[in-house]
């Protein structure tokens, strides 16, 4: 991985680019377009056994690995974004806050982003997988630090509980019960919480798929577990959300995965099931939030803005990945598809790699 963060950093400026933009709001994986590199060859519905199957430990250290080389590349970049006028109001019509929003305004906006990212449980336990001991690393770290110190048991019983920044830390412990994991993550659905609930939940999905693909290759159990991680990045994307994005991304473009469950086949021949899998989860999550009289606020513009920010730069790094989701008809709002907020995002960024 050494090797290949040096590759990354003397690359393009593209990439630097959207590294640079993109590491001052939400984690994207740069180092998955490591996977994303060979996208362009057509892939084979025929393939050999999976081999290896994902345990919670790699899965850890793949999304670890990844972040710490986000990290890198944005710590060592010297590209200068041109200097625009920065002169509209909150009030105005705009779309990417930092490069046109006055200063006073700007600050505002990236209020109201953190804002949504805490409510969202965006905060990032220091995984014993990873070796990157930058603070900048863990955004939001201060939330959780004192459940991290817990012992394995107390922290479950706080998270079994409803204590929301326990359950945040928990379905991030690579040590947790997989069963009490996923019960605590499909809670924290429920709660808002759901940025590390939904990585918690792809990867779940996309392990069992593995799993059932080397047992009996890609059967009706397969599919239904590649379905699950779907609706789940779905679900996220449709609450401006994309902690379910990253871990399926950087999944279904590394071996075994790319090869032998080649996703641009797949997905087509799942949409159905995809869509109606989908509605059931919204369905079942807006119940209980009314049952239980749980009120998610609404999005602000700027989380919006930030939202077609992400997903331009997503398009950019995983251009491949995204085209198999935003081609599937399972909402009625197409969260990956081009607005024209990510339409201005993605001028910006191919102007400046030129």
């Amino acid at each position: 991985m050494k090797n290949f963060s040096k590759k990354l950093l003397l690359g393009g400026a593209a990439l630097s680019l959207i590294c640079y933009t993109y590491f001052s709001g939400n984690c994207l994986s740069c180092a998955e377009i490591e996977g994303t590199v060979d996208n362009s060859k057509t892939l084979s519905a025929e393939s050999v056994v999976v081999k290896t199957n994902l345990t919670k430990e790699s899965a850890s250290t793949i999304l670890i690995e990844s972040r710490s080389e986000q990290a890198l590349i944005s710590q060592s970049t010297n590209q200068k974004i041109r200097n625009l006028p920065k002169e509209k109001q909150y009030s105005d019509d705009w779309c990417i806050a930092d490069i046109e929003l006055n200063e006073r305004d700007f600050a505002y906006a990236k209020t109201q982003v953190n804002d949504w990212n805490i409510l969202q449980g965006e905060s990032r336990a220091k995984s014993p997988y990873s070796s990157y001991v930058e603070e900048s690393g863990y955004p939001n770290n201060s939330l959780i630090v004192s459940y991290e110190e817990l012992p394995l048991a107390e922290l479950r019983e706080l998270a079994v509980k409803g204590d929301k920044w326990a359950m945040v830390a928990y379905v991030q412990n690579p040590f947790a019960d997989n069963k009490t994991t996923d019960e605590i993550a499909k809670e924290l659905l429920i709660q808002g919480a759901s940025y590390y609930a939904l990585e918690h939940l792809v990867l779940s999905s996309i392990s069992a798929a593995k799993t059932s693909y080397r047992k009996g290759g890609a059967d009706k159990e397969t599919l239904e577990h590649i379905v699950e991680a779907v609706k789940y990045v779905y679900w996220g994307a449709e609450n401006y959300n994309l902690g379910g994005v990253g871990p399926f991304v950087s999944n279904i473009s590394r071996e075994p995965l790319k090869s032998n469950l080649p996703m641009e086949i797949l997905l087509p021949t799942l949409e159905n099931e995809i869509k109606i899998s989908y509605q059931e989860l919204a369905s079942w999550v807006q119940r209980e939030r009314e049952e239980r009289g749980l009120d998610v606020p609404d999005v602000p513009k700027a989380v919006k803005n930030e939202y077609a920010k992400n997903i331009a730069i997503r398009k950019q790094i995983s251009s491949n990945e995204i085209e198999f989701l935003s081609g599937l008809n399972i909402t009625n709002d197409n969260s990956f598809g081009n607005t024209s907020c990510v339409n201005e995002y993605l001028a910006h960024l191919n102007k400046h790699s030129n």
